[in-house]
């Protein structure tokens, strides 16, 4: 497994996007569809979030180059993958 230097912290991140989809799929008939889609849209931040953390701790874990940190932070990158 790479990374480590922030002792994982972007896994806690995408944890928590997926517990709020979760939360939307499981007990959506309780909110407001404004609710729903501000706690969509808060999910996809945390998951951008991740996948950013991830890619400055793997460089910092020497596992990424520069080259690969700058591409990871993209304007425009797709996330989640």
């Amino acid at each position: 497994m790479s990374g480590g230097h922030y002792n994982y912290a972007y896994f806690k991140i995408q944890e928590l996007s997926e517990s709020i989809l979760e939360d939307l799929a499981d007990e959506s008939q309780y909110f407001s569809d404004k609710v729903h889609s501000v706690m969509t849209r808060f999910a996809a931040e945390l998951l951008e979030i991740s996948d950013k953390a991830k890619a400055l701790e793997w460089f910092m874990s020497a596992d990424d180059n520069e080259e690969d940190l700058l591409e990871n932070f993209k304007v425009g990158k797709k996330y989640g993958g």
